[in-house]
């Protein structure tokens, strides 16, 4: 599976997800310093429009090693004001495909966003070994999102 950098993310991205603590994921290009005061302001449960599940799910697909194999679970959205006034959509899903090996894994957690336009979805983290699953889980809580 492709990593995806959070050096890749566009700017409103990196300084949205620090709020979740995505740097402690040790993602590379990722630096704490960024936005040492950014906090969650609120959190408020939002519902995708379809177009935007088709849009998280073709992204997610490029990720993963066998896209034609992923069988995806519940994907929940949040609408996520920050401290410095920005908004976005975090976007918490999972989804199960098949490993190098042939073989499914489970459910496999992600996190990811949306610019305040909800148009351009970028994935931050997706759950693998066991502590990755449980920082993407946890990073989602602090959304709102729990599954």
């Amino acid at each position: 599976m492709k990593v995806p950098q959070l050096s890749d993310a566009p700017d409103f991205l990196m300084r949205a997800l620090a709020t979740l603590a995505v740097c402690s994921l040790a993602l590379a290009g990722c630096q704490s310093s960024r936005e040492p005061n950014l906090t969650v302001a609120s959190t408020q449960s939002h519902t995708l429009s379809p177009a935007q599940v088709g849009i998280v799910k073709a992204v997610v697909l490029a990720d993963l090693k066998d896209p034609y194999s992923a069988h995806f679970g519940r994907i929940l959205s949040a609408k996520t004001a920050l401290s410095n006034g920005l908004n976005g959509y975090v976007v918490c899903g999972e989804v199960n495909s098949k490993n190098s090996y042939g073989g499914y894994v489970g459910m496999s957690p992600f996190i990811g966003a949306f610019k305040p336009d909800g148009k351009e979805f970028k994935v931050v983290a997706m759950g693998g070994p066991v502590v990755m699953t449980a920082e993407v889980t946890k990073y989602c809580a602090e959304a709102g999102i729990t599954f």
